[in-house]
């Protein structure tokens, strides 16, 4: 995880969490097997741990309520490892078979389509 190329920060809420969940995807694209191990793990180690806390603490910033930032980015985070692991068992595999890749996409937007109606701070 720490090798991960992570994006920073913007202004721009949605764009965070689509370029954070984008991350995990092509780290798990990129290292097979990665996210059924994770499944598993108890400890996810002390990257994974900090930039999910950097990630929630800056939604907060942007004017999210703590417990739906928290939800957001663990909702966002998961979405890939989800995809990964059930691609193989829908005829896909991640990275060799643009379905998948095509499935996380749409079910991104779908998750990030929510997460403005439910959880995200309103304007005004």
């Amino acid at each position: 995880m720490s090798a991960q190329p992570w994006p920073l920060p913007t202004d721009d809420w949605r764009a965070d969490l689509e370029a954070a969940s984008r991350a995990v995807w092509d780290l798990l694209v990129a290292h097979p097997g990665l996210s059924v191990a994770s499944v598993g793990a108890t400890d996810p180690g002390p990257t994974a741990v900090r930039r999910v806390g950097e990630l929630t603490a800056h939604l907060i910033e942007l004017g999210f309520a703590p417990d739906a930032a928290l939800l957001a980015v663990d909702t966002v985070i998961d979405l890939p490892v989800d995809v990964a692991i059930r691609a193989p068992s829908h005829g896909h595999e991640p990275g060799l078979d643009e379905p998948a890749a095509e499935w996380f996409e749409r079910k991104l937007d779908l998750v990030l389509a929510g997460i403005a109606v439910r959880l995200a701070p309103t304007e005004g």
